[in-house]
């Protein structure tokens, strides 16, 4: 999808998120979240890359954290409106495809949402191993097959779905493995350690 579209799309999330409905999902989407981040030793965490940032609505997840953050993502207009709201972290607009950061640098890199945008989630996955440290852990999501996706493709959003036994091939080729794994009304999430 092209960056103009993209920023266009941000827009219409942004407002989504604001409906009742939604943000009781979400919510719950957040407690599930938590609940894998509790499996994270806290003492470990110096630094987090969240990719995919938008609205910073993830950024909440982890702000207990003593740690350096890092808000990813690919839309300037998300960037800009985020950035505003959190002066103590660092933004970046860019792809996940190509992170410009240095690699073997974060402890734990959280990527929420973006899976169902990517037509290839291995090279986004090779990504996020490559700036784990090792030991690093990483808490990503991926669609699960539900109505509600089925409508956004109906509704011409198109989402790619990447079949659980897919992600989970990719994950161990890349010497990752799955610490925890959850189904939640909209995603499937992962908790991930690098092992190496």
């Amino acid at each position: 999808m092209s960056k103009f579209l993209w920023n266009i799309q941000s827009v219409f999330y942004r407002n989504f998120r604001r409906n009742p409905i939604s943000e009781r999902i979400l919510r719950r989407e957040n407690d599930s979240i938590s609940d894998l981040l509790k499996e994270v030793p806290s003492a470990q965490l110096r630094t987090i890359l969240d990719i995919g940032t938008g609205r910073g609505n993830s950024i909440f997840l982890f702000r207990g954290y003593r740690a350096k953050i890092i808000a990813l993502d690919y839309s300037c207009f998300m960037v800009r409106k985020t950035q505003s709201c959190f002066s103590d972290i660092s933004f970046i607009q860019a792809d996940a495809h190509l992170i410009p950061l240095k690699k073997n640098y974060f402890n734990l890199v959280v990527c929420l949402g973006v899976f169902e945008y990517l037509k290839n989630p291995g090279d986004v996955l090779q990504e996020i191993n490559r700036v784990l440290i090792k030991g690093g852990y990483a808490v990503i999501t991926i669609p699960s097959t539900n109505l509600l996706n089925v409508f956004r493709n109906l509704f011409g959003h198109r989402i790619f779905i990447t079949k659980p036994d897919t992600f989970k091939q990719i994950v161990k080729q890349l010497n990752l493995e799955i610490i925890r794994e959850g189904r939640t009304q909209l995603q499937l999430q992962y908790l991930l350690r690098k092992l190496n």
